[in-house]
This record gives C-alpha cells, structure tokens and sequence, in this order.
C-alpha cells in the first residue's frame, strides 16, 4: 500500500494532475490556446497552418498514452478532448474577424501567447514536483 501512494504522489508531482474524467489539466489549456491560434489561421493554407494542426492533434491525442490516464477509453478521451478542441478552433475564427477591426492589431498574437506562457507554467509546474526534496522516513 505504501509503494502505490508513492507512486501516486509522484503522478501528482510531476504534473499528471487528472480528475475523474482523466483530463490532464495542463495540457488542456495548452489545448485550448492552441486551437484558438489554429482557429485563427484556419483559412489561411500554409506550412505553419499544417504544423499548427499537426500539433493540436497530438496534444490532444498523445497524453492518452501516459500511464495515468489508463483507465478510460480512447473514444471518450477523444470525446472529451474534441469538446475542448472545437469551441476554441470556432473561437479563434471569430477572434480572427474581429482583431483589426474591433479589437486591436496587436491582440493578433494573444491565443500563441497565451498557449506558451501555459505550456511554461505546465513545465515548471512538472519540474517542480519532480525536483522537489523529498525526506527520508
């Protein structure tokens, strides 16, 4: 019983904080911000827009692969993680309208902002339970 507590304390510290439902908290921000950019240069055909798409596909499907989320099937995680995934491409959409004309020129950059500065909250978080001093008992 000891070895499975340790074992869970360390999915917890080193970021694998999921609920119930098994969704990853920090990647589905990242997700979230993603989708947004994606939704933004959903039009526009480019190498950037492929790779963008490329990613969001696997931030969403390649944590289904940890060894915390094996308990749940892949249908509902991509069920879930497309709940997530869709508002923000149609999201980004709209946002892509109304930057320039309602809001600001320099607000272009938000969602890719935002997607970073989560992803490096998301590392430090995982490098911090990781790197955490741990006493002996």
């Amino acid at each position: 019983m000891g070895l499975n507590k340790d074992i869970q304390t360390a999915k917890i510290g080193m970021g694998f904080m999921n609920s119930k439902n098994g969704l990853f908290v920090e990647t589905t921000f990242v997700l979230f911000f993603l989708s947004l950019d994606f939704g933004q240069n959903l039009f526009a055909i480019s190498a950037d827009g492929i790779f963008l798409g490329v990613t969001v596909v696997a931030i969403a499907v390649l944590p289904y692969y940890l060894p915390s989320a094996n308990n749940q099937r892949f249908a509902d995680w991509i069920k879930c993680r497309g709940a997530i995934v869709l508002p923000g491409i149609f999201l980004g959409t709209i946002f892509n309208g109304m930057v320039g004309s309602v809001l600001p020129e320099v607000l272009r950059f938000a969602p890719l902002a935002l997607a970073l500065f989560t992803g490096v909250a998301a590392c430090i978080a995982m490098f911090g339970g990781v790197l955490r001093f741990k006493y002996a008992d």
